[in-house]
C-alpha cells in the first residue's frame, strides 16, 4: 500500500511540477514563432535555410511582408530548426566533411553523438528526409528536456525540499534562452548527460556517472569538462583521503576516452588527431587573433544580462552549492570566454544548471520570484520571436 501511493506521490509531483510547466512554456515558445512569422516583418534580402513545402531543405529570400507559414505544413520545425541546424541535419545525412580553405566553415566543428541520434531515429523511420531527420532531432531535444528535469528535480532533492526542486524546474523552462532546449541544437541532450552524471555520482553509481559523463563529451566540446567536476565530486564523498579511492573512480575515464575515440575517428577520416581544434579556428575560436578584451565588443544585450544574472545569482548562492556545483559552474561559464568568442554567452550558459538551483535558493523571496518570473518569461518570449524571425540571439 505504502509503495502505490510513493508511486502515485511521485507521478503526481511529476505531473505538476515538470509534466505541465513543461507543456505550457513549450506552447507559448509554439505560439511566439507562430505570430513572429505571420505578423512580422524579418529582415530584406537576406537568404535563409529552411525546410520547404517538399519537406526538403531549402534557400530563401527575404522579403519587407510579413513572411508566410515557412515550409506550408512544416513551420512548426522550421521555427525551431535555425542556424546550426543546418549543420546537425548536414552531419546526419552526409557525414562529417572538411574544408582546408582558411575561413571556410566545416562539420566537423561539431560533436557526433546528436546528430548520430538524429540520424539513425530517421532510418527507423524508413524515412531519411530532410523533415524526418530534424523531426526526430525535434523529439531528441524535447524527450531530452523531460529527463533532464526529472534529473534535476531529483538533484536537487538530494538537499533541499520540493519548492526549492520545483522552482528549480521552472526557472530553466523559463529562462531566456529556453528555446534551444527545444530547438535542434544538443542543448538538451547535452544537460541531460550532465545532470544524470551528477545525479548518479551523488548517489555512488560512478559507472553510470562515467557513461552519462562520457555522452556528455560526446555531445558537446565543453562536456570533458565534466571529468574534474566528478572526480572531485569523488574525492569530496570521501573527505579527500587519498588512500580511500577505490577501482570504481576508473570508471570517470569513461569521459577522456570518449573525447580520445571521436579524435581518434577524425584522424582514421581525415588523417588528423587535432582537427576538431582546427576546425574551430573557422568559427573564430581558438585562432589566438585579437585582444581578449576585444572580443566582448561583439556581445548581444541579451548576453549582457544573462551573464550578469549568472554571475550575480552564483555568487548569492555560492556558499549553499556543494563544490562539484561549484566548479562545474565556473568551467562551463569560463570556456566560452577561454576560447577567445564569448558571443552566445546567453545560450551557453543555459546548461549550467547550479544556476537554476542558485536562482531557486534566491526565489523563497516572493518580491524576487515575481519580478524574476515576469522578467525571464517575457525574454523567452522575445528571444523566441528574435530566432524564428532569423536574428541569431545565441
Amino acid at each position: 500500500m505504502s509503495a502505490e501511493i510513493s508511486w502515485n506521490s511521485s507521478w503526481r509531483t511529476f505531473a505538476l511540477r515538470i509534466g505541465i510547466p513543461f507543456v505550457l512554456t513549450r506552447t507559448i515558445l509554439l505560439v511566439a514563432g507562430f505570430i513572429a512569422l505571420t505578423r512580422f516583418t524579418p529582415i530584406p534580402n537576406r537568404n535563409v535555410w529552411e525546410i520547404g513545402p517538399d519537406g526538403e531543405g531549402r534557400v530563401v529570400t527575404l522579403s519587407r511582408a510579413p513572411t508566410s507559414l515557412s515550409g506550408a505544413g512544416y513551420w512548426p520545425v522550421n521555427i525551431f530548426s535555425r542556424y546550426d541546424a543546418e549543420w546537425y541535419l548536414e552531419i546526419a545525412k552526409n557525414g562529417y566533411h572538411y574544408s582546408s580553405v582558411p575561413g571556410v566553415q566545416s562539420s566537423t566543428a561539431f560533436f557526433p553523438l546528436y546528430p548520430a541520434l538524429m540520424a539513425a531515429g530517421s532510418k527507423l523511420l524508413f524515412a531519411h528526409r530532410d523533415i524526418s531527420i530534424l523531426l526526430v532531432g525535434l523529439l531528441i531535444s524535447n524527450v531530452s528536456l523531460l529527463i533532464a528535469l526529472g534529473y534535476l528535480m531529483a538533484l536537487v532533492r538530494l538537499d533541499f525540499d520540493e519548492e526549492t526542486a520545483g522552482r528549480s524546474v521552472l526557472y530553466l523552462l523559463i529562462f531566456p534562452t529556453t528555446l534551444f532546449f527545444s530547438a535542434v541544437y544538443t542543448e538538451s541532450l547535452f544537460l541531460c548527460a550532465i545532470v544524470s552524471a551528477i545525479y548518479y555520482a551523488r548517489r555512488g553509481r560512478w559507472l553510470l556517472a562515467g557513461l552519462a559523463g562520457a555522452a556528455a563529451t560526446l555531445t558537446r566540446p565543453p562536456g570533458v569538462l565534466i571529468f574534474p567536476v566528478l572526480a572531485l565530486e569523488y574525492l569530496h564523498q570521501r573527505n579527500f583521503r587519498w588512500r580511500e579511492i577505490r577501482p570504481d573512480f576508473a570508471a570517470l575515464c569513461l569521459v577522456p576516452l570518449a573525447l580520445i575515440l571521436h579524435f581518434g575517428y577524425l584522424y582514421w577520416k581525415f588523417g588528423d588527431f587535432l582537427l576538431f581544434l582546427r576546425s574551430e579556428h573557422a568559427w573564430g575560436r581558438l585562432s589566438g587573433g585579437g585582444s581578449w578584451l576585444g572580443s566582448f565588443a561583439h556581445i548581444e544585450v541579451g548576453d549582457i544580462f544573462v551573464v550578469s544574472v549568472v554571475v550575480v545569482s552564483l555568487v548569492v548562492a555560492w556558499r549553499r552549492l556543494r563544490p562539484s556545483y561549484r566548479l562545474y559552474a565556473l568551467l562551463i561559464f569560463l570556456m566560452p570566454i577561454a576560447t577567445g568568442t564569448p558571443t552566445s554567452m546567453a545560450r551557453f550558459c543555459s546548461v549550467i544548471f547550479p544556476l537554476y538551483l542558485a536562482l531557486a535558493i534566491i526565489g523563497r523571496n516572493s518580491i524576487f520570484e515575481r519580478h524574476w518570473l515576469i522578467a525571464s518569461s517575457a525574454l523567452a518570449v522575445l528571444f523566441m520571436t528574435l530566432f524564428c524571425q532569423w536574428h541569431y540571439v545565441g
